[in-house]
């Protein structure tokens, strides 16, 4: 069953933050979480925004971009070759019909639509929006 993450997953696993313990007690049974080219970016644009932010130190930036890297090598996350003009085109019908009474952020809505387009069943994320977004449209929330 191929499961899809979104950024705010990521940083939790690959961070210490309130759902850091949750994210790597998931991903602790041997999960391979599938991310997309606009994760695996965001990921990174993340990263390096906390750090401007002054939330992380930049050798903070480097273990986790390291410890990411790390996991794509070992075949823990695969980053999976997608359409990406599909998923945008998916993302613009998917925003007309839930952003405008949910106001959902654009990336948010091309990883919902990302993970739909590997056929993810399985969606993690800790954006409550997200949350609602992902349910709407038929993906599965463990949590």
């Amino acid at each position: 069953m191929l499961i899809s993450c979104d950024t705010s997953f990521l940083v939790s696993l690959y961070g210490n933050d309130i759902h850091s313990a949750l994210a790597l007690e998931y991903v602790g049974h041997k999960t391979i979480l599938s991310v997309t080219p606009f994760i695996h970016f965001e990921f990174y644009s993340t990263l390096h925004l906390l750090e401007f932010r002054k939330n992380l130190k930049k050798e903070e930036v480097a273990t986790r971009i390291a410890k990411f890297e790390n996991d794509l090598s070992a075949g823990c996350l695969i980053e999976r070759s997608c359409n990406l003009r599909a998923i945008l085109r998916d993302a613009k019908k998917y925003s007309s019909l839930y952003s405008t009474t949910e106001g959902h952020r654009s990336f948010d809505v091309i990883h919902v639509a990302g993970a739909l387009h590997l056929d993810a069943k399985i969606f993690l994320t800790f954006d409550k929006k997200q949350k609602s977004l992902a349910k709407n449209l038929g993906l599965e929330l463990p949590f």
